[in-house]
């Protein structure tokens, strides 16, 4: 009998095992990733476009951040995401990306790897042709020097706002000829710290000979503080079209960069602030009408709509204040439990109450008041309404709560009465002295005040004693690890062949070693595009893409472009190596 339980309780748990392997491979199925390049980018000199497409269920998050390239950041953007059916949770994300061009010849695109729903999916190996180049990379001519690219950032409306205002984001491109453009940095459309209200408004038109686009975001502020974005950028290639209207792109680079946008946002001030301010701001007026009988009985409703009319620029900061704790309220009317949901209506939202009288001496409703904040004199208005006249009379039929304690309770005979008294007689006497007066202390919750507490200290122990190895395991195989300088990676480049694929990548990491080493950027995942443009990151930026296009577009023959390459990265090393050492 013994084994046949602890079989069936092993054959129990084994299928339960399985049952939730199968659940979790099932959700996992439904998540696959692929990825595609589009053939008619496939030729010399031209970037490379690519297409990233993600099946997975709606509730299911893909962390755009995660995206790598042989183990380096890859950024994709959304185009779009398409859900299978209206019934299914199954949508398929659609990214695109770029690589750099590349020369004639056959390549392999390693396997891309995002993270979706917290685990990391792969895509297969690509393998693609580059194509010859349909025209050779035309050099800057007249037309090109007439193309222009600027980009504006501002802020339409409000520079100061207060909790709840809103105001509008706006980035502008003006531009003249073709141009594709390579990046975009526009921090002020995530609008961080505000609250974005809809979704971005986008306008395009043409003046003359140049033509705009505009993007724009409104917001609404949320928090007191003091915000900023920036600086914007944009980047881009001027291109020109042949007769079959396939893009040829040109040497012209062009390049905008817009200065911070600073907004700020005050608190509503403290001193002088009404009780009954609710964060409403703008001009208001105030009408009160009643709604029920003017006279009635004790515990009759009252009905009476309370209407806001004026000017904000947000009518959700617009509610009503608690009635029953204005003057005039307390311990003589009772609200409604259900709180008064306001309506909008053009220019005005009003509010329905009800109120219960609780005594016939009441004779009228008082004034009830409204308060809000004028951001214009930046000072608080207080609004009241005129006294309601009532009459009300007592109610036979509701008695309120202190009159029925204090009726005396009615027997229909004396037997009742007895057993009345015997049901009390077993219940002993009321101790006073015995009981003990609370004090303030009696209400806060004590310190370690619980039993239970006592089986978290040998818990607490353990985890100092793991934390403890921990640390020493961290410092073992940090005083271990060996890593990296710019010294040793300068010594492997002079030892790479010579025009060699490892020789631009050693001087590619020497350079950005480097200006991490000295504090000129963050980090050392950095590709050349990503470099500031002034002083000697500029220096270095201009000397990688610069390489990068030679490389590519076969512009320079390859024993001079290694030279040059050489000769230029031990300058750039050598002046660097002198900021370093100060």
């Amino acid at each position: 009998m013994v084994a046949f339980l602890f079989y069936h309780w092993k054959l129990k748990g084994m299928l339960v095992f399985l049952g939730s392997i199968l659940i979790q491979a099932s959700v996992l199925a439904n998540i696959s990733v692929s990825a595609f390049l589009d053939p008619v980018t496939l030729h010399q000199g031209w970037p490379l476009k690519g297409t990233l497409e993600v099946t997975h269920n709606s509730d299911q998050k893909v962390e755009e951040s995660s995206a790598l390239l042989n183990d380096r950041f890859l950024k994709i953007n959304l185009l779009r995401s398409v859900k299978i059916s209206p019934d299914s949770l199954l949508t398929v994300s659609i990214y695109q990306f770029t690589l750099p061009p590349q020369n004639q010849g056959t390549y392999t695109l390693s396997s891309l790897s995002l993270k979706v729903d917290g685990k990391i999916f792969k895509t297969f190996p690509i393998t693609y042709e580059i194509q010859a180049p349909l025209a050779s990379p035309l050099a800057s001519s007249d037309e090109n020097f007439k193309a222009a690219l600027q980009l504006e950032a501002y802020n339409e409306g409000l520079k100061q706002l207060y909790p709840g205002q809103e105001t509008k984001l706006v980035y502008r491109y003006s531009y003249k000829g073709n141009i594709a453009l390579l990046k975009e940095v526009l921090p002020m459309l995530e609008a961080e710290g505000l609250q974005k209200v809809g979704r971005p408004d986008i306008r395009t038109w043409t003046e003359k000979d140049l033509s705009f686009f505009e993007v724009s975001q409104q917001v609404q502020a949320l928090k007191p503080g003091e915000y900023a974005w920036g600086p914007s950028r944009i980047e881009g290639v001027v291109y020109v079209e042949d007769a079959r209207g396939n893009k040829q792109f040109t040497t012209t680079h062009l390049s905008s960069q817009a200065p911070l946008v600073k907004l700020s946002v005050k608190p509503f001030p403290l001193e002088d602030q009404p009780a009954s301010f609710n964060g409403a701001f703008g001009e208001f007026t105030m009408d009160i009408n009643l709604l029920s009988a003017a006279t009635l009985s004790v515990g009759d409703p009252v009905f009476v709509r309370v209407t806001i009319k004026g000017n904000t620029s947000n009518w959700d900061s617009v509610s009503l204040p608690e009635i029953c704790c204005q003057p005039g309220f307390s311990g003589l009317f009772k609200e409604n439990d259900l709180p008064a949901i306001g309506k909008k209506e053009d220019d005005s939202k009003y509010f329905e109450i009800q109120l219960y009288p609780l005594s016939a001496e009441i004779k009228s409703l008082p004034s009830i008041q409204f308060s809000y904040f004028d951001p214009k004199s930046e000072q608080y208005k207080i609004l009241h309404s005129a006294p309601i006249a009532l009459t009300i009379s007592p109610s036979e039929n509701i008695l309120s709560t202190d009159l029925a304690s204090s009726l005396p309770i009615t027997f229909q005979s004396q037997e009742t009465l007895a057993e009345w008294i015997k049901s009390y007689q077993h219940l002993p006497p009321l101790a006073f002295y015995q009981m003990q007066s609370l004090d303030p202390a009696d209400l806060r919750n004590k310190i370690l005040g619980s039993w239970w507490v006592i089986g978290l200290i040998p818990l607490s122990l353990g985890v100092v004693g793991l934390q403890y190895k921990l640390q020493v395991s961290l410092k073992i195989r940090g005083g271990k690890a060996k890593k990296k300088t710019s010294l040793g990676m300068y010594q492997e480049m002079l030892k790479a062949p010579q025009n060699s694929p490892l020789f631009y990548e050693l001087l590619h990491r020497l350079l950005i070693q480097q200006l991490f080493e000295c504090g000129l950027i963050n980090h050392q995942e950095v590709v050349g595009a990503d470099l500031p443009l002034e002083g000697i990151a500029g220096e270095v930026r201009a000397l990688l893409l610069s390489i990068d296009f030679q490389r590519y577009s076969g512009t320079a023959p390859d024993e001079k472009l290694y030279s040059q390459a050489l000769e230029e990265g031990q300058r750039l090393h050598q002046k660097l190596q002198e900021i370093k050492h100060g």
